[in-house]
């Protein structure tokens, strides 16, 4: 890893006081963004793509913008990357929400051709971010191989296969296996779906967390926690965040109870994650699928949806508890860091 370029006493309150700094930071930005924008007050219905939508999603970015800004703070040789990030990717992703915000939709299907095709084709271009940039915050990817494909390609159908795995049995069940997506798009189903798909990895948290909490947070903390345990911390951080969002909206039950699962949740999902992100010594790639086709699932209106959540979150959590406390990477003294 590059030495911070500070010295002496300096680097060590900065080292001892770095992770604080950024949990306040993003906490603090992120709620006062939600706050203001007024969405927390819909509840658990979806909000509408307005003026207080995309103030919302500048704060859902804050992780990863802070992560960036502490990255080139600390580290100078990279502050240069760190600012085409922000200029390239971030700033662009901004102004197209700003497009989208100045259609008036309610949800990216009401969206006209253009900005579909936009939304499309800039998530292709954040994809293609994280598969091929060879450094993101703290963490560098090791070369892409066949290995490093196989195991990118386990960690976006992983979660989704457990899902559609309880969905099956849930539906042979209840003799309902709609799929909404399907009924509202019958004649260009998979160009919807790639839309969505496009839509949720620009701003359905991915590219706007990833890069703080795994590419950031998580490599800072494995260089004094075993990977198990900086998993397990990263989890707490990662479900307090959503407090606000959690005690308005719900999640999966209502106000403590629905922060309560997001803990659960959360914490055996990082594990999961940090799994994948040192088994695959690929970087930031796979956290950022699986955060994407998970948050993809809500948004194809399955029959039966909360219920086959319920079954995914117990094959989750023995999966975490498996690799966690049965795999000697998850147990050694740390991840890989650049």
């Amino acid at each position: 890893m590059v030495e911070i370029g500070f010295n002496g006493k300096w680097k060590s309150i900065l080292l001892k006081n770095l992770l604080p700094a950024y949990f306040i930071l993003t906490f603090t930005s992120s709620w006062l963004l939600w706050f203001a924008s007024g969405v927390l007050a819909y509840g658990g219905e979806l909000p509408p793509l307005d003026r207080g939508w995309l103030l919302a999603q500048i704060g859902v970015f804050c992780p990863s913008l802070w992560g960036l800004v502490f990255t080139a703070f600390l580290y100078p040789d990279r502050r240069k990357r760190c600012l085409a990030i922000l200029g390239g990717i971030f700033l662009p992703a901004t102004v197209l929400g700003w497009f989208i915000v100045d259609h008036g939709a309610r949800n990216p299907g009401e969206l006209p051709l253009h900005l579909k095709a936009a939304i499309f084709g800039f998530g292709i271009i954040v994809l293609g971010f994280f598969v091929f940039s060879h450094q993101l915050g703290l963490v560098k990817r090791g070369p892409f191989n066949g290995k490093t494909l196989r195991w990118s390609l386990a960690s976006a159908i992983q979660l989704p296969l457990f899902f559609l795995a309880g969905w099956l049995l849930l539906s042979l069940k209840t003799g309902d296996a709609g799929i909404g997506v399907w009924a509202k798009h019958p004649d260009r189903p998979v160009a919807a779906l790639a839309v969505l798909f496009s839509f949720d990895m620009i701003f359905g948290g991915a590219l706007g967390e990833e890069i703080g909490w795994r590419g950031f947070a998580l490599p800072m903390l494995l260089r004094n926690s075993r990977p198990l345990g900086a998993a397990l911390v990263l989890g707490v951080g990662w479900s307090l965040w959503h407090l606000p969002i959690d005690l308005t909206a719900g999640f999966g039950a209502a106000g403590l109870f629905g922060a309560f699962f997001r803990l659960l949740f959360t914490c055996c999902l990082s594990v999961i994650m940090t799994w994948y992100f040192i088994r695959s010594g690929h970087g930031l790639l796979t956290a950022f699928l699986i955060h994407t086709t998970l948050n993809w699932l809500p948004v194809m209106e399955f029959a039966n949806y909360e219920s086959s959540m319920v079954l995914l979150f117990i094959m989750m959590a023995l999966f975490a508890a498996v690799v966690g406390l049965g795999d000697k990477n998850m147990r050694g003294p740390r991840g890989p860091l650049s």
